[in-house]
């Protein structure tokens, strides 16, 4: 839900519905229904007007709008897969595993080893199994020719009507398309092609595959290939008239024998699957040959007076609604969790993606659920701005389980950054982090928890930021408009020197000499004043004047 969190505003619920086949093997593209539940306060008023308003159980305004969300299931090769992997094939030796678009098929090898153009065999050393890849274009030109070949009897399927793909070179077309349901992954196990156990000589076929192992009956029985591998297993050792057994020798570890046999003295499913040991005699069991039970997850039950009828199958209860369900509820494991302690710790200036859940369903039902994603807040679609937490529930819901809601919730953490010392053109796509003070104006940033404050010098006045526009949310402290920094102190006058400064004249009177003396011209006058100021000064006496 990524995409909802960064394209829409004011999300606090999203409820997500989806087809439970959706998700578990049906490859190609889909469409699940997605209904967003916003703030009212952050939907256009155009658009508002034709959604209800609702008050939730936090008091908040909100209104309901619908989305198609498209997504795609590409296909996963079940037939390379690691043993230990849940989706591997479930085919059985001597079977050969061919994948298919969202699926895989078992197929019975040919004896001659042939196999249609495009295809070839691949050997899997560590399970000593077999795969066939064909591409996809191929796959159903592939079938067909299987279809049309003259297959004997020990190269096709030898289940009973009651098991899987009686007669059948493989299990398309009669096993469930879904492969890893329930009933998808019984078929293909049950699945049975032909080998010869009591072959004199122990060879591998064409294929590759093989050796066969050496038959193990027990002394009351002898091996017999059958002309018509209808039974399973591939072979048997055949037990004296009135007694049913695998005819192998019993183990320690094998199960105690119990066959049982229909009324028409055929074993039945249950004793084909168990393959019991040795030669036992069968006991009557009701529920062979009574006809399939058409409801999903039914088997035939045995009821008083030994009577045969429907019920659930193992694992599965009655519901009312929904027929025979398992109640288990779905387990949910939060994607991106790697310390399991279901927190995520983000910084600010990081955006939030939404990694969603797991949801481990061993039986999925193809039944209608319900998945919501709550927010205790609205998740912002850009960066986080803000210091704090919030948390993101998880919800399924499921009807049919017991109890029919589960949930996981994360606990995300925003923690502070240094705004001051941040790289400005790393956080360009969230420029509420970049601080706002007025360097040129002497202005000093500091961090605070969350924010910054911007700090003007001695002997000016202002707020210390430039002019700047905020959200509500993310102002800082003691911003007040942008007013900057402006010098407020009055001009400092500094005498130069020393103060009092003293001069010193000679006191009024003037100088004698030849002051009085007019008879001479100007030039001769001067001279002569000038021969007699040394003598003048030294005579006169002199007042200080300040």
């Amino acid at each position: 839900m990524e995409q909802v969190n960064k394209a829409i505003a004011g999300v606090v619920n999203v409820d997500v519905d989806w087809n439970g086949s959706d998700l578990h093997g049906r490859v190609g593209d889909h469409i699940i229904n997605c209904r967003v539940h916003r703030l009212a306060s952050y939907i256009p008023p155009e658009v508002l007007q034709e959604h209800e308003v609702y008050q939730d159980n936090q008091g908040r305004h909100v209104a309901t709008q619908c989305f198609q969300v498209p997504f795609t299931i590409y296909d996963t090769n079940e037939c390379t897969l690691p043993l230990s992997h849940d989706m591997r094939h479930q085919c059985q030796e001597p079977s050969i595993c061919v994948n298919t678009i969202g699926s895989y098929e078992c197929l019975c090898p040919r004896i001659d080893g042939q196999l249609p153009p495009g295809a070839h065999v691949t050997e899997d050393s560590s399970s000593h199994t077999y795969s066939i890849d064909v591409a996809g274009e191929n796959e159903v030109t592939f079938f067909g020719a299987l279809e049309q070949e003259q297959r004997s009897l020990w190269e096709v399927s030898m289940s009973t009507r009651s098991q899987s793909c009686a007669a059948k070179s493989s299990t398309r077309g009669c096993c469930p398309a879904m492969a890893h349901s329930r009933d998808g992954k019984d078929c293909r196990a049950q699945f049975a092609c032909p080998h010869d156990p009591c072959a004199a000589t122990p060879t591998g076929d064409s294929y590759g595959i093989g050796p066969h192992r050496n038959n193990n009956c027990t002394s009351n029985a002898h091996c017999i290939r059958t002309e018509t591998p209808h039974e399973t297993p591939n072979y048997i050792c055949h037990c004296p008239e009135g007694l049913l057994g695998n005819g192998l020798a019993c183990s320690k570890d094998d199960p105690k024998p119990e066959p049982k046999i229909s009324f028409d003295g055929f074993p039945t499913q249950e004793t084909i699957k168990a393959n019991y040991c040795g030669c036992t005699k069968p006991v009557v069991d009701a529920c062979s040959g009574f006809p399939p039970c058409e409801g999903k997850h039914q088997v035939c039950v045995v009821g008083a007076n030994n009577k045969p009828g429907c019920g659930c199958k193992k694992g599965f209860v009655k519901h009312e609604r929904f027929g025979c369900v398992d109640e288990t509820p779905p387990t949910l494991k939060l994607n991106q969790d790697p310390h399991n302690d279901q927190t995520l710790r983000l910084k600010q200036g990081d955006t939030y993606e939404e990694y969603g859940i797991q949801i481990l369903d061993r039986n999925a039902e193809d039944f209608g659920r319900n998945l919501r994603m709550s927010y205790s807040e609205p998740i912002p679609s850009g960066c986080l701005y803000k210091i704090g937490e919030f948390t993101v529930n998880y919800t399924v819901t499921s009807p049919w389980t017991v109890p029919d809601t589960v949930w996981v919730a994360r606990r995300v953490i925003i923690d502070d950054i240094d705004e001051c010392s941040l790289n400005p053109a790393k956080y360009a796509s969230c420029p509420m982090l970049i601080p706002k003070c007025d360097i040129e104006g002497g202005a000093k940033c500091s961090n605070t928890v969350g924010s910054y404050t911007c700090e003007c010098p001695k002997f000016t006045t202002g707020d210390g930021f430039i002019p700047s526009s905020f959200p509500d949310d993310a102002r800082p402290d003691g911003y007040q408009g942008g007013s900057g920094c402006r010098d407020t102190s009055k001009p400092v006058i500094e005498l130069k020197g020393p103060n009092p400064k003293i001069f010193r004249i000679c006191p009024c009177g003037g100088i004698s000499g030849v002051m009085s003396d007019k008879s001479s011209n100007d030039k001769d006058w001067a001279a002569t004043q000038r021969e007699h100021y040394e003598s003048d000064i030294k005579v006169s006496s002199f007042r200080t004047i300040v």
